[in-house]
């Protein structure tokens, strides 16, 4: 259930559904509900792909949680970082470091170097 409803809040599933709206709509010759699906979608399109605004939102989630400064903690073995992607490539002919955007390679070697 939790993955479900993970997939329909997803921001491309929903910009899909508002394109499949607009081709509904284009087919059924609803000029006015088509016009307002379409600036719906454009907007919808830009809120989510234009840098300012998804950087805002990763950093008010990342600036939740302070650092952990590894120094001052005690910790009891097995430690376990959870280290966040930052986007990967598939391509089975790179080795597995090389698949890693920088982003990612930094996030886990900042995690590597804190185990």
């Amino acid at each position: 259930m939790n993955a479900l409803v993970h997939v329909l809040i997803h921001p491309v599933f929903l910009l899909w559904c508002l394109i499949l709206a607009g081709i509904f709509f284009y087919l059924k010759s609803k000029l006015r509900a088509l016009r307002i699906v379409a600036i719906a979608s454009i907007f919808w399109l830009f809120l989510i792909t234009v840098s300012p605004i998804p950087i805002w939102m990763a950093a008010h989630l990342e600036q939740k949680y302070p650092p952990v400064n590894i120094d001052q903690v005690e910790l009891k073995p097995p430690v376990r970082i959870m280290v966040l992607g930052a986007g990967h490539t598939n391509d089975p002919e790179l080795p597995n470091i090389d698949k890693l955007y920088p982003g990612a390679l930094a996030r886990l070697a900042e995690g590597i170097r804190n185990s």
